[in-house]
Parts: structure tokens; sequence; C-alpha cells
């Protein structure tokens, strides 16, 4: 369900938009990148190692770990701040953020939160809302600059952060059911869930380098997408955890 109503420090953001803006020139500039905590959504982890030339393995044992949060039987992956004063995000240079065409979610959305309620098997059935988060050292609520959501999405470069979080935030609930059984996270579809969602060029030798495509169908042009395109092979890996662990029936590719 989506939460709608107001919290500490929080504000339902209606038609009328939110006072908001960020600089240089304010004095709390970059505070948010010290000690956040900064939960890293599969996405994020693709853009991020396409920016950063890394491997996903390689990313998860350097920048991540992992954390039992909001869902039970699934992790939160988080990222590792710089071991300094102040626990800097590891990709804060001198001159601002480093990663800044590829920054997270969280990063690009804040001052926003998203709430959202989906179904997982369903498209274009999301519900969302958005609230204001009022952190007592941002100075950025108190200009003059008011701006609407839509406004906002677009300038952050929000939408496809979005459409990606739409898809795993259907994922998340699905794994709330406990597909794993008694052995948990010890168990061979765990693992498997994990890799396909956080460690996408494992996953592509799996597809790749195994006999994968000889056990599904997939057109050429999946197969060009996929091989080419970490974001399209992680859309491509919810589609196949949905059949392999629920049994749903994707619309991309056919068993056998």
């Amino acid at each position: 369900m989506i939460p709608d109503s107001v919290s500490a420090g929080r504000e339902k953001v209606g038609d009328a938009g939110f006072r908001f803006s960020c600089g240089p020139e304010l004095k709390c500039y970059n505070r948010c990148c010290h000690n956040p905590d900064l939960e890293l959504y599969p996405y994020d982890i693709v853009r991020l190692c396409r920016k950063l030339g890394m491997k996903s393995s390689d990313f998860l044992k350097r920048h991540t770990r992992n954390s039992m949060r909001t869902n039970p039987w699934f992790p939160s992956v988080m990222l590792v701040m710089a071991n300094e004063q102040g626990r800097p995000c590891p990709f804060l240079s001198p001159d601002g953020c480093g990663v800044y065409e590829d920054r997270p979610d969280a990063c690009r959305m804040f001052p926003l939160e998203r709430g959202m309620s989906v179904h997982p098997f369903k498209k274009d059935s999301v519900e969302e809302v958005y609230f204001l988060q009022r952190m007592p050292w941002c100075f950025g609520h108190s200009t003059a600059h008011v701006q609407s959501i839509p406004e906002w999405i677009e300038a952050q470069g929000l939408a496809e952060y979005n459409r990606m979080g739409e898809i795993w935030a259907g994922m998340n609930v699905l794994f709330r059911r406990n597909p794993w059984g008694p052995d948990g996270q010890e168990s061979k579809n765990f693992r498997m869930a994990f890799m396909a969602c956080y460690d996408v060029d494992r996953f592509r030798d799996f597809v790749f380098g195994s006999t994968f495509l000889s056990r599904y169908r997939l057109d050429d042009a999946l197969i060009g997408r996929i091989r080419a395109d970490n974001a399209a092979l992680l859309e491509f890996a919810f589609d196949w955890l949905k059949y392999f662990l629920f049994a749903a029936q994707p619309e991309n590719f056919k068993a056998g």
C-alpha cells in the first residue's frame, strides 16, 4: 500500500509542487554525500558499473554490503562509505559527484521519496505518491525556486530509473513470498536470484556460457539486446526470475 500519512520530517507533495534547489552556493553543498544510508537498486549498479568500467562482481565486493531491511527474505544492497572523516561517498571528489551522470536513484530523487503500489504481474498498474524530506542541515528548502514533480523527474533524469524501479519493486513483492523454502539464503534459488538481480555480468556468463539458450527460446533481436546492453539483460533477468521462481509465462521467451 502507498503510505499517505505525513511522518516526521516528511510531507506529501501535491500539485502545488515543492520549494527546493541545490548548488555550490549553498553552505550545505555535498553534505548529503556524507554518511548517507544509501540503498542501491539493481539498475543503480548497472549504471555505476558502466560509469566506472567495473565488472558487477568486483563492484559488489568493493563497494557494497548486504543488509536485511524491510524485506525479511531478500537483502538490501547498501553502498559502503569511504573510511575517512565524515564517511563520504566513495565517488565524491573535490569537484563534487564523480559519477553524476550515473548517480543512484536515491541521489537523483533527493529531497523527494517515492512511494509505490505495484502488481508484480500487471504492467501499468503503478500508483505513486511523492514525499518531501526536510533534513535539518539542508538549506535547499529555503530557496525561492518552486518546481513540480514532473519538472523534477525531467531535470534529474529519473524517468528510466522510475521505470526500472517499478519492475524491481514488483520483484521485491514476489520475494516477500519466501520462494527459497527452509534453506533460505543457502538455497540454490536464492543464490540464482541474487546473481540475476545484482551481479549482471555473472548472469550474462550464465546465459551465454551454459545450456541456457538451448533450454529457452529467445528471438535473435532479444539475444542481441541482452548481449550488448546490461540494462536490457537486467530487465530480461527479472522476466526470467518470474518464470523460474513463480511459473509466470513471460512474453519475450519460451521454455523448451
